[in-house]
């Protein structure tokens, strides 16, 4: 796996996608001299001393070898080693050092069975860490993205989830979770009944949530609604399901389902927080765009993975 100084550099600045993100600790994890296994509940402060740390070995490479290029064996062992070296700290591994961590590209849904018999569906670009005492002691996980929980009884060990603003803990009982980057944390609740919570100062309130009830979160502002807790899962089918949601996230949901890139141009800016209400039944890329095309209003042109959205009659 190649990785290029300027991703790095954009990973410590914090200015890197989610999915560049996961490619550069996926890419760490796989040095000899490095396992990642972030400490569940300081997974932050860790992962900001990592970055401190790869600024300072590309600082020192970069003096002595100028110019750009990719990442040969002497960045990765300079890079490892002074991440091997300081003390105390924690990283998310593959292996049994702490943590398990499953992870889906765009396009992409992954089925898992935890050993409770929990199951869980990842949906596309996220990532769920699990705690290796999962069911002995605890059964804490840390999400990054979009999952289905089907979760199995369990009076004495709660089943717990965070994101980053948010904190689900269950009995047993299945929901829907999704907290992509910068995007509004959402539950959904299909049966039984959950404690949903804030992570941070912004976010302290407390929901319990009943079936068919969803909640919101988003830059510590809380909103409950009545749904239809079934449409929001319909991703496991290959289905995209929009209720009255801006197309802003509605174009989100579209590159992570088709693995492509959405450029909305300048005289379609407005399109961006037109709210739409739709459902389709796994389609082709084409369709969609054109379904969504007519009702909204707008034209795009389909470069490569690429798609660019522009009012009729403009030129992209």
């Amino acid at each position: 796996m190649n990785i290029s100084k300027e991703l790095l550099e954009r990973f410590i600045s914090g200015e890197c996608t989610e999915q560049e993100r996961r490619l550069v600790l996926d890419w760490l994890s796989s040095q000899e001299s490095v396992k990642i296994d972030f400490n569940e509940e300081r997974i932050q402060e860790s992962e900001n001393r990592v970055r401190r740390l790869l600024a300072k070995s590309i600082s020192k490479q970069s003096a002595s070898k100028p110019g750009k290029r990719k990442l040969s064996s002497p960045w990765v062992f300079g890079i490892a080693a002074s991440l091997a070296l300081v003390a105390g700290l924690t990283f998310i591994t593959f292996s049994n050092t702490g943590h398990t961590v499953y992870s889906t590209e765009a396009g992409t849904t992954k089925k898992i069975v935890l050993s409770d018999g929990s199951k869980v569906t990842l949906n596309a670009l996220s990532t769920l860490t699990v705690t290796d005492n999962f069911g002995k002691e605890t059964r804490n996980m840390r999400l990054t993205g979009e999952a289905f929980f089907e979760v199995a009884k369990d009076s004495l060990h709660p089943f717990v989830v965070k994101t980053g603003e948010s904190k689900t803990q269950v009995l047993g009982t299945q929901f829907n979770l999704s907290a992509y980057e910068d995007e509004p944390t959402v539950l959904t609740l299909n049966e039984g009944k959950v404690s949903f919570s804030g992570q941070n100062n912004r976010s302290d309130t407390t929901f319990i949530v009943q079936p068919n009830e969803q909640v919101q979160v988003f830059d510590g502002l809380w909103t409950k609604r009545e749904v239809m807790a079934q449409d929001y899962n319909l991703w496991i089918q290959k289905k995209l399901n929009f209720n009255q949601e801006a197309f802003s996230l509605i174009i989100k949901e579209i590159e992570r389902f088709y693995d492509i890139n959405i450029l909305v141009e300048a005289d379609a800016q407005g399109l961006l927080e037109t709210t739409y209400s739709g459902q389709f039944d796994n389609p082709p890329l084409e369709i969609l765009l054109e379904d969504l095309g007519f009702v909204l209003n707008f034209n795009y042109i389909k470069e490569g993975k690429t798609v660019k959205i522009h009012t009729p009659g403009t030129n992209p």
